[in-house]
């Protein structure tokens, strides 16, 4: 694996740490051309940032010829890197001294000023996202950061540990839960509503059609939950597919499906399922979104609070 050492307090946001780190790693030649980078989700778990961060600074490194992805192998060092990977710290000093001078002469700007102007431009709001499964939550960060220009940073309820000092976005289900765990940071709470994910049709059909599947069998941690999820699911998918409900093994009951049986699994059970069983395509998860009418509530509370929290920093 490669080591990054990430500053989660600087105001640069991750995921350009990340292509800064590798920019360097590759250019000073400690990541030869051809060198795999690890997959996304290894990267994402040994940097301790969710798969949305790296997959972003994958991309961008792509975008520049920094890398390159090769179909059944990941992603790579290029073999022909860009101009300025040989450039070394020369090229990197002229253009420093360039950017300086036309920020004296054509602004009147300090190095100190246009520094604190790059830093400002450079800041992202971080969010952290609380759910009961590190699955959940992960997914709820990816919604937060398309809908929202932030970082969001997926957290488990059950970890046992208080999330960073963030504000903190939680559903309304584990709104009593969170306050009585963290009542000193109730200030820092922001609560939105979940709904089941509409994409659970399409997903749902798509392998239906295929195998001719009508049954669905609805695995969660307790039966009264496991009745109301597939009550829930019923709903969104209409009077075609029976749902059975029960509490068990996924693994397990995976092992025991018939065929036309297709498998839905409940987020809280999805981080304990073997890696064969996910990728599996007659099972799916039964996630949950943000109602949409929340986002622009939410965003609204957190961009008024950043901005008095800069007037009070001013």
């Amino acid at each position: 694996m490669i080591d990054l050492r990430l500053d989660r307090s600087a105001p640069m946001p991750l995921y350009h740490q990340i292509v800064q780190a590798l920019r360097w790693k590759i250019g000073t030649g400690a990541l030869r051309p051809g060198t795999p980078l690890p997959p996304i989700r290894d990267a994402a778990e040994q940097w301790g940032v969710n798969y949305h961060t790296v997959r972003r600074a994958f991309h961008e490194l792509a975008e520049e010829g920094w890398v390159e992805s090769v179909q059944g192998s990941g992603t790579r060092v290029s073999a022909a890197l860009p101009a300025e990977a040989s450039g070394g710290d020369d090229e990197l000093g002229q253009w420093l001294d360039q950017i300086l001078a036309a920020g004296r002469e054509r602004f009147g700007l300090s190095a100190d000023g246009l520094a604190e102007m790059v830093r400002e431009r450079g800041r992202v709001l971080r969010v952290v996202m609380v759910e009961c499964n590190v699955h959940q939550s992960t997914f709820l960060a990816q919604q937060l950061e398309q809908a929202w220009p932030v970082e969001a940073i997926p957290w488990s309820l059950h970890t046992g540990q208080e999330p960073p000092q963030l504000p903190i976005i939680g559903t309304y289900f584990h709104h009593s839960e969170m306050k009585s765990m963290w009542p000193e940071r109730i200030g820092d709470m922001h609560f939105v509503t979940l709904y089941l994910d509409p994409a659970l049709r399409e997903r749902v059909e798509r392998v239906a059609e295929k195998r001719g599947a009508r049954v669905l069998r609805l695995v969660e941690r307790d039966p009264a939950t496991a009745q109301e999820m597939a009550a829930g699911v019923s709903a969104l998918l209409g009077p075609r597919f029976a749902i059975h409900p029960l509490v068990g093994d996924p693994d397990e009951v995976l092992a025991s499906l018939e065929p036309g049986e297709l498998l839905l699994v409940a987020p809280r059970l999805w981080d304990g399922l073997s890696a064969s069983t996910r990728e599996d395509e007659r099972v799916f998860d039964v996630r949950h979104v943000v109602v949409p009418e929340d986002l622009p509530r939410v965003w609204r509370t957190l961009s008024r609070a950043a901005v008095q929290a800069g007037e009070r920093s001013d």
